[in-house]
C-alpha cells in the first residue's frame, strides 16, 4: 500500500467521481451463452463458417446469426430490423467471439432459409436431449395449439383470423406444439388455419411416431 501511494501514477478517487455514460448488456446473453453451448450443446447442429460460392468463409457464421437472434428473442422479442439495434447494446460480440461490424439485416435475411431448413433436426436433437436428460418426461407428450400475430406487411403463412389473446388480426399465425410432460416443447409446426384439435392430431400422428419413433 505504501508502495502504491507514492507511485506518481497513482490516482485516488471515490465512486462519487465515477461517471456512466453508457452500458451494454452482459450478464444476460453471457447466461444464455452458458445455457447455449454447455447446456443444450446447439451449436454443433451448425458447423462452422461455410464456404461461400466465392470459395471464401462467411464473416460471421450461420451458428452465430442463430445464437444471436435466439438472445435476442428471449431478452427484448421484437422484429428482425430491430435486432440489429439491439445488437450494438450488448456485448454479444465480445461474448461469442465475433466482429459485430458483420451483423447487419442483409446478413440476417441472407440466413433465415438456412436456418429453416436445420428444422427437423433441431426437433431430433430436442427430442433427443430431452429423452436422455429425463426418459420418463418423455413417456407422455402433449399437443397443443395457440397462436400469435404478425405485424408486417408481407407474411405468406399468416391470414386473418381471431387470436385467443388479442382479438381480430389482419395477420394470424397459427402454432401447433409438441411438449413433454414437463411443458419443454421439441417440436413445432406453422398451421395454415385453425383446425379442431382431434382432426389436426390424428392427421400428424402418424407422422409424429415416425419422426420420434414413438410407440
Amino acid at each position: 500500500m505504501l508502495k502504491i501511494s507514492l507511485s506518481t501514477d497513482t490516482i485516488v478517487t471515490t465512486l462519487d467521481d465515477l461517471l456512466f455514460e453508457d452500458h451494454w448488456h452482459y450478464l444476460d446473453v453471457a447466461f444464455l451463452n452458458h445455457l447455449w453451448d454447455h447446456e443444450w450443446g446447439l451449436s454443433e447442429l451448425f458447423p462452422l463458417p461455410e464456404e461461400t460460392s466465392k470459395n471464401r468463409k462467411k464473416d460471421i457464421s450461420t451458428g452465430d446469426i442463430v445464437k444471436i437472434l435466439t438472445f435476442y428473442r428471449c431478452l427484448e422479442p421484437g422484429s428482425y430490423l430491430n435486432a440489429v439495434d439491439w445488437f450494438k447494446t450488448t456485448a454479444c460480440d465480445l461474448i461469442i467471439g465475433i466482429d459485430g461490424t458483420h451483423f447487419n439485416e442483409s446478413r440476417i435475411y441472407r440466413e433465415l432459409t438456412v436456418i429453416e431448413q436445420q428444422k427437423e433436426k433441431i426437433e431430433q436433437w430436442l427430442y433427443e436431449t430431452l429423452k436422455k436428460r429425463d426418459n420418463a418426461s418423455m413417456r407422455i407428450v402433449f399437443y397443443n395449439l395457440s397462436d400469435s400475430h404478425f405485424e408486417g406487411t408481407k407474411c405468406e403463412l399468416a391470414s386473418p383470423g381471431r387470436t385467443k389473446s388479442h382479438g381480430f388480426k389482419s395477420k394470424r399465425v397459427v402454432l401447433s406444439l409438441l411438449v413433454n410432460s414437463k411443458g419443454e416443447p421439441f417440436s413445432w409446426d406453422i398451421l395454415e388455419d385453425y383446425t379442431a384439435d382431434v382432426k389436426t392430431l390424428t392427421g400428424n400422428a402418424d407422422e409424429w411416431a415416425q419422426k420420434f419413433k414413438f410407440k
